[in-house]
């Protein structure tokens, strides 16, 4: 095959093409390939934030996309970036988790890199569901996949050859391009497999893994949930509700629950008493407001920051007492994640929680009390700094950043890479000049 040389580093490919539906980063980049003319790989060592060789990374690795510059690729193929993110998995977990920080471990071991061979001849491309783990069989053709040749170093990618689908290092029959479809005995595990990984990446809403802790709870009380934890990957989750036969669409009825009462008068959730008090009914177990931060026994207050709670205890001096440490953490915590920025340390809530010296109580993590708000809004100033995430700025002057301008002078100071060109006499180097620097996500 042809290999032509690269464009300079602002020109997009000679080729470009549009991202097809429910497509990965794999196949995306190969069909890039394909069209300008080039040696496979050779979009992922243009846009490659790292020095391993494309060829010896896993399917968990593709299925992140966070060894690649993803902003540089939507610039370079014309395409925006949201596109670019969405050819991933990351989207639809952290969305799924109501985590925007969550790692790519939260999906579990996605395994070897695979494909569909009739998806890849009758498309040209690899969808995102086979690096998805436990999924062995192809939802659209119910044909299993195929692992790619990894003879001559590592994975290479495969290629359709009339109607054989070869692997295009050493041209060694991997499938035929019309394999012959699973037994029907077979798939229907398969197709409830695909079933819940469709629901659960498509959840809107609570964190879809604590929820279905308590799905798998309220099912199968003698289950041993120690093994799952309700932080436990999708992977652990997906195979547990195989295994009891739970239908993914139940968690949505917990979701649907009334959300729970508080005592606090200033509380949004504020449930006055009356003759079916639930409150009254609970017990003397102490819980919390996730709104508030109030913790209670019933309708006894036992700690709040509010002075017009709207009952005898605690005392206005108690209160008083625990606004002020309150603003002690929230200043400590401040100058955590200040350092944090400076220093380039991940932010996580766990983390700059543990440095400031506050305690991981669960009513802290309330969302009027602010010190979540703290994190998340300097843990957004990270991921801009680092250029995972687009910044409102546009350059008011056709695509190029001014010296003399205020705003651009703040978008520069804010964004780690240029979207346009400065205004610069020296020639812009080529793709192959230098590697662009790890940015961690």
């Amino acid at each position: 095959m042809t290999v032509i040389a690269f464009p300079g580093t602002e020109s997009p490919f000679p080729h470009v093409l549009d991202p097809l539906p429910d497509e990965s980063l794999l196949g995306f980049m190969l069909r890039i390939d394909r069209a300008n003319g080039w040696e496979f790989g050779g979009v992922s060592k243009v846009v490659a934030t790292h020095t391993t060789d494309w060829r010896h990374l896993s399917a968990t690795m593709w299925a992140a996309g966070t060894v690649w510059d993803l902003r540089r690729l939507a610039h370079l193929t014309r395409n925006p970036f949201e596109q670019m993110v969405g050819l991933t998995l990351l989207p639809d977990l952290r969305r799924a988790a109501n985590d925007p920080d969550l790692s790519i471990a939260a999906l579990g071991d996605a395994g070897h890199l695979r494909f569909c061979p009739r998806c890849l001849a009758t498309t040209g491309t690899i969808p995102r569901f086979c690096f998805l783990p436990l999924m062995d069989v192809c939802p659209v053709h119910s044909t299993k996949l195929v692992g790619f040749c990894g003879r001559h170093g590592g994975p290479y990618p495969p290629e359709v050859v009339g109607n054989v689908v070869r692997c295009a290092g050493c041209q060694q029959d991997l499938a035929a391009t019309e394999p012959e479809p699973v037994a029907e005995n077979e798939l229907e595990h398969l197709r409830d497999t695909w079933r819940a990984w469709t629901f659960l990446l498509g959840w809107k809403g609570d964190d879809i893994r604590g929820l279905g802790y308590r799905t798998i709870k309220t099912r199968k009380r003698g289950y041993p949930l120690h093994d799952v934890g309700r932080s436990a990957s999708f992977e652990k989750l997906v195979s547990v509700f195989q295994a009891l036969q739970i239908k993914p669409e139940l968690v949505s009825y917990l979701e649907e629950r009334p959300t729970p009462p508080c005592p606090n008068a200033t509380c949004p959730r504020f449930l006055p008493p009356g003759d079916k008090d639930r409150l009254a009914r609970e017990g003397l177990a102490e819980r919390h407001c996730p709104e508030c931060g109030t913790r209670f026994v019933g309708r006894r207050i036992v700690m709040t920051f509010d002075e017009n709670h709207g009952s005898d205890h605690p005392s206005r001096h108690n209160v008083r007492k625990a606004q002020r440490r309150l603003k002690g953490w929230q200043a400590a915590l401040k100058e955590t994640c200040r350092s944090d920025l400076l220093e380039g340390r991940p932010i996580t809530i766990a983390g700059c929680f543990k440095r400031a010296d506050i305690p991981l109580n669960a009513n802290l993590r309330a969302s009027r009390v602010g010190l979540v708000a703290i994190v998340c809004d300097s843990a957004r100033r990270q991921r801009l700094l680092n250029g995972t995430e687009r910044l409102p700025f546009r350059s008011p002057h056709d695509g190029r950043v001014s010296a003399h301008c205020p705003a651009c002078a703040r978008a520069q100071m804010a964004r780690p890479r240029r979207s346009c060109q400065v205004e610069s006499d020296r020639p812009q180097p080529p793709h192959s000049a230098g590697r662009p620097k790890l940015h961690r996500q």
